[in-house]
């Protein structure tokens, strides 16, 4: 295959390239960024979630990635052991 002859061209030591095929069904026709003046990411990435992207995922059909950046919400809990 052609990417075995373009590796053995490569200098030594370096890492080789990672060699994908292509499929426009793989390539994402739809991409979304939301920001806010006032809420936090944690807050916007909850809104987000809950509001826009379960609905989506009931499409039929429709591949729904898991969300990327925001801050997820976390819960810090402090246990008193008496």
């Amino acid at each position: 295959a052609v990417s075995q002859t373009v590796l053995k061209q490569m200098p030594p030591g370096i890492t080789p390239p990672l060699i994908l095929n292509y499929s426009a069904s793989t390539v994402p026709i739809l991409q979304l960024a939301f920001s806010s003046p006032t809420l936090s990411e944690a807050k916007i990435r909850d809104l987000v979630q809950n509001n826009i992207r379960l609905p989506l995922s009931a499409l039929p059909g429709l591949a729904m990635p898991t969300p990327m950046g925001g801050k997820q919400r976390q819960i810090t809990l402090d246990l008193d052991p008496q």
